[in-house]
């Protein structure tokens, strides 16, 4: 069971990823390699748990939404 500090590093975590890929523009395909890297780095550290996943998950689909609506292809 993971304590409160764990969860806290992990939402942390995944929040500095969101904030370094959310405002750049992500332009090609190594753009996306890297943040899908990022995004398995971190589920890696803190053992890929069911909340680790879905974490993640929230963040890498927020960040393809705003990333859609910029190049104006709405889901």
């Amino acid at each position: 069971m993971m304590g409160k500090v764990q969860y806290y590093r992990i939402v942390v975590d995944c929040w500095r990823m969101f904030c370094k890929y959310l405002p750049q523009a992500m332009s090609g395909r190594a753009d996306w390699e890297e943040l899908n890297g990022q995004a398995s780095k971190v589920g890696k550290q803190y053992g890929e748990t069911k909340f680790v996943k879905a974490l993640i998950f929230a963040f890498l689909d927020e960040i393809e939404r705003v990333q859609e609506k910029r190049e104006g292809t709405n889901r």
